[in-house]
């Protein structure tokens, strides 16, 4: 698949996926990973959670997480994964920015049960970097069968 393919398709499968893993680490190099959904905006990814959260704590102390997004595509192998590094930051749920996505719904993934009105709610924003790692996507079903091992690859974003 050329380049320009699989930066399509991994710009599409980030846009209609809302499940990922988000990998934070505290100022003291602690690390904590958790499942999260997501709902993607303009190149980001925006995630509610509680202030109170690990994850929200140590993005306030160290703004560099990574994110796993497995996406399924066949129900007989492990879910096919995109990995990117990126820098997070903590936004407040009456931030102007976040009530306009809120209002014109590109948060409704994120947002249908009105966790946007809870208390201590806040909103974590991920800008990713430009290098996505893929483990599965956009090989063919018979080239993953014959090299699963061989799977991985990468693509830079533009």
């Amino acid at each position: 698949m050329s380049s320009q393919k699989l930066q399509a398709l991994v710009r599409k499968t980030i846009s209609k996926q809302t499940f990922c893993t988000i990998a934070t680490s505290s100022a003291a190099n602690r690390p904590h990973v958790a499942g999260m959904l997501y709902a993607e905006t303009g190149g980001k990814l925006y995630m509610a959670t509680l202030e109170s959260t690990v994850k929200a704590r140590n993005v306030r102390q160290n703004r560099n997480v990574a994110i796993c997004v497995p996406c399924r595509r066949y129900p007989f192998s492990p879910p096919f994964t995109l990995q990117f590094q990126g820098t997070a930051e903590i936004l407040d749920a009456k931030d102007p920015h976040i009530q306009d996505l809120i209002g014109t719904g590109r948060l409704k993934a994120i947002t249908s049960l009105g966790e946007a009105e809870m208390e201590g709610i806040c909103f974590i924003v991920v800008t990713p970097g430009r290098r996505v790692a893929t483990y599965g996507l956009g090989l063919s079903l018979m080239q993953w069968i014959r090299s699963p091992l061989h799977a991985a690859g990468s693509v830079e974003l533009s």
